[in-house]
């Protein structure tokens, strides 16, 4: 573990909602499975207020919506994922300012990580196709541990990995499962709500903007 360096931290940022917005491919994805099964497509505002728990709970969720739930979940699941993987980075984008608030985060000196529900071999190639990936020390995805947020066990080894602990890093999200996961692994939370499912109601910092992160950051005690 590294030694504290007063002001500098290790900190662990949610993927989709937080740095990028890939609600449109995931809605074209998981259309596409319920096409197959014959089913209309879901509006993509929909989608957005599915996504937070992981594939497999997308998918669950999806099917349920319409009319499905009685199918073969891991088959949906492993058709879903071939059908992500040929449009995982169509349309998904990062958000305004995320590429240089992550610079300055960095030049500051701070750690950065990833803890995502996103599983992890999706969650690098989205990384690396948005040059994003340059920044991150540690990557923990949905499936890379047997448990997953709001569990804290994937965010401590997230901070593990980078040589921090918990006393020195913050959690960055926009939902509920990135507060829970932060409360329970007792790390800083910071907010930065967005559309997509399971919102958050509070958090030790609540930002409007990515890019008022490394303000907020040097104003942590």
């Amino acid at each position: 573990m590294t030694d504290r360096i007063p002001g500098v931290r290790h900190l662990i940022f949610d993927l989709d909602g937080t740095l990028v917005d890939s609600a449109p491919d995931l809605a074209t994805a998981l259309n596409g499975l319920l096409a197959e099964f014959g089913k209309p497509a879901l509006a993509e505002s929909t989608v957005r207020s599915m996504v937070g728990d992981g594939a497999g709970v997308l998918v669950q969720r999806g099917l349920a919506a319409s009319g499905l739930a009685d199918a073969d979940q891991p088959a949906a699941l492993k058709r879903f994922l071939a059908l992500y993987r040929d449009c995982l980075i169509d349309r998904t984008r990062a958000y305004p300012d995320v590429e240089a608030t992550l610079e300055r985060l960095q030049e500051a000196g701070h750690k950065l990580g990833i803890c995502t529900n996103k599983p992890y071999d999706p969650t690098l190639r989205i990384l690396a196709a948005l040059k994003l990936d340059r920044f991150f020390g540690s990557v923990i995805g949905g499936d890379s541990l047997p448990k997953r947020k709001p569990d804290p066990e994937p965010l401590l080894a997230a901070i593990e990995r980078l040589g921090g602990s918990a006393a020195n890093a913050v959690m960055i999200g926009d939902s509920a499962n990135d507060v829970l996961c932060a409360r329970a692994a007792a790390v800083t939370a910071v907010l930065i709500p967005s559309d997509y499912g399971n919102p958050a109601e509070d958090a030790d910092l609540k930002l409007a903007r990515f890019a008022e992160l490394p303000a907020a950051i040097a104003r942590l005690p």
